[in-house]
């Protein structure tokens, strides 16, 4: 997968995009989730995998997310946002119970 960079002079040339490598532990779980991603994927994407490898079912009355760095994530925000210049990161899925 590629990204189009600017350049100075108004060209567009593709720049290679970054992989970022993902993992996510869940408490319930001893062994984390691992995958890689282009740096372009969203929070929501690395969430339903994750939903999926931990065998996690949404009941009523719980909600699932992913924190990175003790913060809840928008499922819009996308790793590079996240990473940065960084090519790993790490999140916790947090089942957080909703009183009705």
């Amino acid at each position: 997968m590629f990204q189009e960079t600017n350049t100075e002079a108004g060209e567009h040339r593709p720049s290679q995009m970054i992989e970022v490598t993902v993992s996510c532990s869940f408490s319930r779980v001893d062994q984390p989730y691992h995958h890689q991603y282009g740096s372009d994927a969203t929070v929501g994407t690395v969430l339903e995998a994750a939903l999926r490898h931990f065998e996690v079912d949404s009941e009523p009355g719980n909600d699932f997310y992913l924190s990175h760095d003790r913060v809840r994530q928008a499922t819009s925000t996308t790793l590079e946002d996240l990473a940065q210049h960084a090519d790993e990161l790490h999140f916790r899925l947090v089942k957080e119970i909703v009183q009705g």
